[in-house]
Formats: structure tokens, C-alpha cells, sequence
């Protein structure tokens, strides 16, 4: 069962994107803050498997979040939601553990399901190493 964080301060969209994993993610925990204030205290306490950020949320600080958030726990899946799409960028997200990175112009509710699917037959069956991927 994934336990799932979502960083979003917009709670209407960070509600349906919870409403999307919830219907399809069968047993999946939703944590959904849209306060940057004690995210870290947040994520310590809830020790997510998945944390959704939506970049523009937490600015620059997204860098520093998802160290930080990766120092604590090495198994976790951090997936970005951006509307930055440069090279440099994507490759600075990649340096600071960076798992996934969702374009916000052409995210899809399937997209989403298929990569988190994906991440859970590869821990089921032991396929580690899995690349960074920008994703449109």
C-alpha cells in the first residue's frame, strides 16, 4: 500500500490529483499540505513512499526539499510538477533526486497512474536503477 504526499498549495488541484490516486491506486494513503511552513515535520511523520511537489508551490526551495526529503528516506519516489521544461533545469531536479519530472501543460490523470504502476512492479520485482525521466 503507497503511502502518497502531495505539496501543492493550489488544495483544488492537489485534492483532485488525490481523488485521482485514490480511485486508482487501490489501498494508497493520501497526505495532501499545501503549507510550506513544517513540510519537513510533515513528511517525517507521515514517511511517505511517493511525494508529489508541484514546483511553483515551493519556488527554489523545491531544490533543498527533495534533498532532504531523499536524505530520510533513499527509497522514495519524488515526482515534480512543472511548467519548466529546460534542459539546465531538469537536469538541476535530476542532480537533487529528482525522480520524475510532470510537464503541468500536458500531464494526464494516466500518466500519473502508469508511472506509479511502473515503480511498484519494479520494487515487486526487484528492477532497481530506474533512470530520470522528463515526461510530457
Amino acid at each position: 500500500m503507497p503511502k502518497i504526499m502531495i505539496v501543492d498549495n493550489n488544495l483544488t488541484y492537489g485534492q483532485m490529483l488525490a481523488d485521482t490516486l485514490t480511485a486508482n491506486i487501490s489501498s494508497s494513503v493520501i497526505s495532501l499540505s499545501a503549507s510550506r511552513a513544517d513540510l519537513i515535520d510533515q513528511f517525517r511523520q507521515f514517511s511517505p513512499d511517493i511525494v508529489f511537489i508541484d514546483v511553483q508551490s515551493t519556488g527554489a526551495a523545491c531544490f533543498r526539499l527533495t534533498e532532504k526529503f531523499k536524505t530520510h528516506h533513499l527509497a522514495l519516489r519524488v515526482i515534480w510538477i512543472t511548467s519548466h521544461d529546460e534542459p539546465e533545469y531538469l537536469q538541476k531536479a535530476r542532480g537533487s533526486g529528482v525522480d520524475y519530472c510532470l510537464s503541468k501543460n500536458s500531464i494526464s490523470s494516466e500518466g500519473i497512474i502508469d508511472i506509479i504502476l511502473l515503480d511498484r512492479y519494479a520494487d515487486r520485482n526487484g528492477i532497481a536503477g530506474q533512470e530520470n525521466r522528463a515526461l510530457n
